[in-house]
């Protein structure tokens, strides 16, 4: 059986795409999927309640590749059924920033309460969660064209 290298578990891209949309933690100037974000979130915390920091690159260091290869094939099975921003979402929730799994049993709660929300809730939220992380720029403090021009 072949074992997958660091290489085929860990691809990050150098520009901002649609596959590789968000910042990396851990990879400095590196853009890399939901599936990974959320995966370097939940590391981080699992890092932190064991009073451990995480270095650059961490999922090619012995004890966390193991740890990191299985939380990102249930991070993959998860955004299969939920909008990967709506996990991000659920594990900001105050009940959720004690996940440091994802296989966590409570998730399943959080994402149930997230996926029923109306839809213009969740978008506000995930606007507000995509700010959090820097994926966008806040919207407040900004003139309109013809505000600019009056002066």
């Amino acid at each position: 059986m072949n074992r997958p290298n660091e290489r085929s578990c860990r691809i990050m891209a150098k520009n901002r795409s649609e596959k590789s949309p968000c910042p990396s933690i851990f990879s400095i100037g590196a853009w890399i999927s939901y599936n990974q974000l959320i995966v370097e979130i939940v590391c981080q915390r699992a890092a932190k309640k064991d009073q451990k920091d995480l270095p650059q690159k961490f999922w090619t260091l012995t004890p966390w590749n193991k740890y990191y290869r299985h939380q990102i094939t249930i991070a993959a099975k998860l955004c299969e059924t939920y909008d990967p921003r709506i996990i991000l979402k659920a594990l900001r929730d105050p009940k959720g920033r004690t996940i440091y799994s994802l296989g966590a049993p409570h998730l399943k709660g959080l994402l149930e309460k997230y996926a029923s929300m109306p839809e213009i809730t969740v978008e506000v939220e995930i606007r507000e969660l995509e700010e959090s992380l820097g994926l966008r720029k806040p919207m407040e403090n900004t003139k309109s064209l013809r505000s600019k021009l009056d002066g």
